[in-house]
């Protein structure tokens, strides 16, 4: 965890995300390796000689709706940028994303003045769709930030997809009015506990 704080904390890393070189090492340990737990990030590493000097993570939307799709963030020790390490570990992060994530959509938000970074996600993929204006505080000044996404190559949605479902059959007794249909609740256990119950009484 230190390691990437050793990275992040740098100010011309920290500039182009959306940390800051003040940072608290103990309080951003702390964050990380709580995050570590959490279900839905992945992440690689690129090390040298041991040492890490790049690190993509890979989060995942929450979502249920939205569990093909995830947020990319690149960072590149200050020492190894321009030598190809951003380029390599991009190419094999999306490599896993493809083969074994089951990823279908992924994005990533650059500053808009990166020319380095908006050319390097754009040999990957990658194309703009979003421009946020006055998104990030940069060097004391409100910076835009674009989105860029890519869809996994050779992805197509199947033929009608997203059709029209067909009508319901017509039902053969009439539902109550009064039946409504929402997400059961922690209050609703034992309801559901007896539901089940009867429902394995009635199958035996």
């Amino acid at each position: 965890a230190m390691a990437v704080y050793e990275i992040v904390a740098d100010p011309s890393v920290a500039r182009a995300l959306d940390g800051t070189p003040l940072d608290s090492p103990h309080a951003f340990v702390e964050r990380f390796v709580a995050s570590c737990e959490q279900p839905g990030a992945e992440r690689l590493g690129a090390f040298e000689d041991d040492v890490l000097v790049g690190l993509l993570e890979i989060a995942r939307a929450s979502r249920a709706r939205a569990l093909h799709a995830a947020q990319l963030t690149l960072a590149v020790s200050a020492r190894e940028q321009r030598r190809g390490v951003g380029e390599a570990l991009l190419a094999a992060g999306l490599d896993a994303c493809d083969r074994w994530l089951h990823l279908i959509r992924l994005d990533v938000e650059v500053l808009a003045s990166a020319e380095g970074a908006l050319r390097l996600f754009a040999r990957h993929g990658f194309a703009i769709e979003v421009r946020r204006r006055a998104a990030l505080l940069v060097d004391g000044a409100l910076a835009d930030t674009v989105v860029m996404g890519r869809i996994r190559p050779g992805f197509t949605q199947a033929e009608g997809a997203l059709a029209p479902r067909p009508p319901l059959p017509p039902r053969a007794r009439r539902v109550p009015e009064s039946l409504t249909f929402r997400s059961a609740r922690p209050e609703d256990a034992a309801a559901l506990s007896l539901t089940t119950a009867a429902s394995k009484a009635q199958a035996a």
